[in-house]
């Protein structure tokens, strides 16, 4: 597979997750793993410090929910820089 091939895949990844998040699937997972990640947080903030099973739980679904964002704007960041990449090498598509 060429390089124009694979920054393109990879721009219309981008373009797919950003469509994703502007859609009301996509608004109401990211409101779900905002909750969630609140809702442990709030919980690391009271839990027992003599319970560190609790404590790494608590701070693994933060993080949990931190690489799910993190995934997606991945694939945004990595979809803008295809498309500059296959604009740079004059690739005839517009991109929007």
């Amino acid at each position: 597979m060429g390089l124009e091939n694979l920054l393109l895949r990879e721009a219309l990844i981008g373009d797919e997750a950003r469509l994703f998040l502007s859609s009301n699937v996509g608004r109401r997972v990211l409101s779900c793993v905002e909750s969630r990640r609140r809702a442990a947080l709030d919980r690391l903030a009271v839990v027992d410090p003599c319970d560190p099973d609790e404590i790494r739980r608590l701070q693994n679904e933060i993080g949990l929910c931190d690489m799910f964002v993190g995934f997606i704007n991945d694939c945004i960041v990595s979809g803008d820089n295809a498309v500059e990449g296959l604009e740079s090498v004059g690739y005839e598509n517009t991109f929007e």
